[in-house]
């Protein structure tokens, strides 16, 4: 008993940490853009088709693995190509995302096949956790998430970039009359948080059943992660996903699955409407 606990503990810390990756680029474009980008789902698919199409070719899943943020960071530059005439209207990106992750599924129907994929775990074998045996994988994805976790902290914290990223994040007009290119830093900041979404999505690639519909699952979870957390927060990011995650963890020794997650969405709504900023504060990136 203990052991199958400890074990589901373990396996509710490493899908928060997917769920930390994607939410992460969420966050970022929201949190800096005011984009409500429903596309998001469909990036992090994206970058789990960027896997299956490498090992189609006769690529190793870890060559996918490292090629999947690449293009869905360059799909997220033409996202924003479309979406940048609507900034000073964020509502309007909602419907215009929306319809785009539509094209997107429906493009990768056409060219990719709608049938289940599955890829082989390119690590099969297991450690020792306190005398548990557990997927070496699901610990290389812990390591991954904090090493990546670690490099957008310096990233916005250290770096000029992000002392741009903030600056436009306070006042984009000041911003840009003091020389700051806000065009650019937006192409950037959306291209890194597609990246995101698709390193996840690769990432998650050998461990979930591959299909076009595979995101809006994800872009759900990823949303209550930033709403919870604090959008533009990224220790908010960790203290949604991990509540996300365990909330479910928990309320499934009581009830269906499907009863805890909507537990979880009720917990959100309630969420957004005494602290609309979030549970974690109010500090961004």
């Amino acid at each position: 008993m203990l052991e199958s606990i400890f074990s589901q503990v373990l396996n509710t810390i490493s899908f928060s940490m997917i769920l930390i990756l994607g939410a992460l680029g969420l966050s970022v474009i929201f949190g800096l853009m005011g984009v409500i980008n429903m596309a998001h789902g469909e990036l992090f698919m994206l970058g789990a088709y960027a896997v299956v199409i490498t090992q189609r070719n006769g690529g190793p899943v870890w060559l996918g693995i490292g090629l999947a943020p690449i293009f869905v960071g360059i799909v997220g530059l033409l996202i924003e190509r479309i979406v940048r005439k609507f900034y000073t209207r964020p509502l309007i990106t909602l419907p215009v995302t929306w319809g785009l992750s539509i094209v997107i599924r429906q493009l990768v129907k056409l060219l990719v096949g709608v049938g289940n994929q599955t890829l082989s775990n390119p690590y099969s074998g297991t450690v020792n956790i306190l005398g548990i045996p557990y997927p070496q994988y699901r610990i290389m994805i812990l390591l991954v998430t904090a090493i990546v976790f670690a490099f957008l902290f310096v990233l916005f914290q250290k770096t000029t970039f992000g002392l741009k990223c903030r600056a436009i994040i306070q006042n984009r007009e000041m911003a840009s009359s003091v020389g700051i290119n806000v065009i650019r830093v937006d192409q950037w900041t959306f291209a890194l948080g597609a990246a995101l979404a698709g390193f996840a999505g690769a990432i998650m690639a050998p461990l979930v059943t591959i299909q076009p519909e595979m995101g809006q699952g994800f872009l759900a979870q990823s949303f209550l992660v930033v709403i919870l957390g604090g959008v533009g927060n990224l220790f908010g990011t960790i203290g949604g996903a991990l509540l996300v995650s365990g909330t479910r963890f928990l309320l499934s020794y009581f009830m269906r699955l499907t009863l805890a997650q909507i537990f979880v969405f009720v917990t959100a709504i309630m969420v957004m409407r005494l602290r609309p900023k979030g549970l974690f504060g109010t500090k961004v990136l």
